[in-house]
């Protein structure tokens, strides 16, 4: 049973849980981890033969004995208690990152793969305790979960770990902090979607291409920091934009309606056949796995864009930090995208249902960061998803590009440099100019947005 190198991780962490457990409340606890150090000491220990037959999570061990020895880390960062949960942290990172855990973890799938999401949620959850090197522990811990070749998170285990680096990058007070959380979260997307289009979970990490937002007035901030000063468009009321009844709106609150529609009638099916599962995460019927984990981070991110209302998005400035995060997110997995989610219909379809409802509703904010945002993920939706969002392209050109050149509601100096540095990008290929002309003008209806002629 003995194995020197677990050993090395383990009974350190656990010994410093026990000492710190000697009082009457976390009795039990200390208790737990003296057991399992003489388990683990024990030259002398053999299991049943059934359960010797399971595998287990841990090294070579075998179901029966990964529960023992993971059972007391567990339960330790589940106190919420900081002497328990940073030693406990401090193990898990280390048995991710030495290859000492390998399976899958996924609340939906077996004994042992259950035992991985218990820990990992577990983990998550310490991202609360306030303190700035737990914090950081959680962050490591995570990305080494999430990057790990032995170790693979799935489903909702890999969606609690996406957010829980959201949620310290949103809430953490300590700088170093929120910009580690919010690299780690840029690696994590980009090896989910990586791996998703090798379908498989060794792949080889590459340079990330992280376009220039559109900036055109002011330079962003080196480290992304948020800043609300001088960023809202005077002048320009959101619902002005979106009640208004021009053709163009028109077309895009039909379009809006389609896609609502659709989502319903798609949202029936998955319920008709998913055995009466309520869970929003567990609907989603995709057989490959690394194509579902990408579909449900996908999906997560455009939801997470839209989540503050237009109209009080001045008035919590926590909420629009998070939306701008998630609308930089969803511009790098753009730009980095490749075969599969540029040309599968699931893609495709969540572009359309999430993606360019999104835009549609950030494309009228006040808030020029995020306005900004919006037209450098239509400019890559322009590049690189052009032939298969032909409908969808020719609605929202009007909305977000000409409405703006064409003084409707007065938008101001800044929005329209934004727009005309966007048009300079787009006029660089001239493939992309001879699309619009052909798609949208030259073989149009009288109902057409004649969008090249305009």
């Amino acid at each position: 049973m003995a194995d020197s190198r677990l050993n090395k991780v383990l009974i350190p962490a656990l010994e410093k849980i026990q000492k710190n457990a000697s009082w009457r409340k976390h009795s039990k606890l200390g208790a737990e981890c003296k057991s399992v150090i003489q388990h683990l000491t024990s030259p002398n220990r053999s299991p049943t033969a059934e359960a010797s037959l399971l595998q287990g999570v841990v090294l070579d061990f075998s179901l029966y004995d990964s529960e023992i020895v993971l059972s007391p880390i567990i339960n330790a960062l589940s106190t919420s208690y900081l002497k328990f949960s940073e030693p406990a942290l401090d193990a898990v990172q280390k048995l991710i990152a030495r290859g000492y855990l390998h399976g899958e973890a996924d609340p939906s799938g077996g004994a042992e793969a259950k035992l991985l999401s218990k820990l990992i949620v577990s983990a998550c959850n310490c991202r609360d305790l306030g303190d700035e090197y737990a914090e950081l522990l959680v962050i490591k811990s995570l990305l080494s979960a999430v990057t790990s070749v032995s170790l693979r998170l799935h489903g909702d285990c890999l969606l609690q770990a996406v957010r829980s680096c959201y949620e310290l990058y949103l809430n953490s007070k300590n700088g170093v902090n929120q910009t580690t959380a919010k690299a780690s979260l840029i690696q994590m997307l980009v090896i989910v979607f990586r791996r998703m289009e090798a379908d498989s979970s060794t792949v080889q990490l590459q340079p990330v291409v992280a376009a220039e937002l559109m900036m055109p007035a002011e330079k962003a901030d080196v480290d992304g920091e948020f800043e609300m000063k001088t960023s809202t468009v005077e002048g320009t009321n959101p619902a002005d934009l979106l009640d208004s009844t021009d053709k163009d709106m028109l077309d895009a609150k039909y379009w809006e309606i389609s896609m609502y529609k659709t989502a319903l009638e798609g949202r029936k099916g998955e319920l008709a056949d998913g055995e009466g599962e309520r869970d929003d995460d567990l609907e989603v019927q995709i057989g490959n796995k690394f194509r579902r984990d990408a579909f449900l981070v996908f999906r997560d991110l455009c939801k997470l864009s839209m989540k503050t209302p237009l109209r009080d998005a001045a008035a919590d400035p926590q909420a629009m930090k998070g939306k701008i995060l998630a609308l930089e997110l969803l511009k790098i997995l753009l730009e980095n995208s490749g075969e599969i989610f540029r040309t599968s219909e699931r893609f495709l379809d969540a572009i359309k249902q999430y993606l360019c409802l999104s835009l549609l509703k950030n494309s009228a904010s006040t808030h020029m960061t995020v306005f900004q945002l919006s037209c450098s993920i239509f400019m890559s939706l322009v590049s690189h998803f052009r032939a298969a969002l032909k409908a969808d392209i020719g609605v929202f050109f009007p909305v977000i590009v000409l409405r703006v050149l064409e003084n409707v509601v007065q938008p101001n100096f800044q929005q329209k440099m934004t727009v005309l540095h966007f048009l300079k990008k787009l006029c660089v290929d001239s493939q992309i100019l001879i699309e619009i002309f052909l798609n949208y003008d030259y073989d149009c209806d009288v109902n057409a947005s004649n969008i090249f002629t305009r």
